[in-house]
């Protein structure tokens, strides 16, 4: 099953990037591998066409990778806090 999913992103990731100039490149980005690897989702953005990426799923493809990258960020920042050494102020009793 892994390698069916695996092969599914591969092929529809290469017929995005063979298709750029089509609006179902950025369609098929959101709808097929939505869930892929934001660098995949971010290479394809970026080999659009310019009228591709002003269309509407190239629009809709460029706030998805915003807010994927966002997303992906935050765990990162939240285990950095969880490390930090929270001390008690001065003159503050236990």
């Amino acid at each position: 099953m892994q390698d069916l999913v695996r092969r599914k992103y591969l092929y529809t990731v290469n017929f995005a990037m063979n298709n750029k100039n089509l609006e179902v490149a950025p369609y098929l980005a959101i709808s097929e591998i939505f869930d892929a690897n934001v660098k995949y989702l971010d290479t394809i953005y970026k080999a659009l066409e310019p009228d591709i990426r002003k269309s509407k799923y190239g629009k809709t493809l460029k706030g998805f990778i915003k807010e994927r990258k966002k997303t992906d960020k935050q765990p990162e920042e939240v285990e950095v806090a969880k490390k930090k050494e929270i001390t008690p102020k001065e003159g503050a009793t236990k």
